[in-house]
């Protein structure tokens, strides 16, 4: 999601540019926000509230700045099918509730962004 950087044999720095640089100057969709794990949605945060990307190699830093805007996306509830016409929600409250302590929670991850 933000990169890496590599050196390869002959010891020259190769950087695989994540899509937090790739966002630069546009918007990152977290689409599904739930199915993300915690520290991807962290490192996302650093990004977004450093303005850039720090990839480190071999104890060397390398800075890109970047500058994006984040939105995240969800379903309703974790069967998909709450609020939709014609359709009947599966889910109990206790799925219910874990579903919206999960999202609450990478919101929190991504606004603290690893702090």
């Amino acid at each position: 999601m933000v990169g890496r950087a590599s050196v390869d044999e002959s010891g020259a720095l190769t950087l695989a540019l994540g899509e937090c640089v790739l966002a630069n100057g546009a918007t990152l969709v977290l689409s599904d926000l739930p199915e993300w794990r915690r520290e991807t949605v962290e490192a996302v945060g650093v990004a977004w509230r450093e303005n850039a990307v720090t990839l480190r190699r071999r104890g060397e830093d390398i800075r890109i700045r970047t500058y994006f805007d984040v939105v995240a996306t969800r379903e309703l509830c974790p069967c998909g099918m709450l609020g939709r016409d014609g359709a009947r929600c599966a889910c109990t409250e206790p799925m219910l509730d874990r579903w919206e302590a999960r999202c609450r929670e990478l919101v929190r991850a991504l606004e603290a962004g690893g702090r």
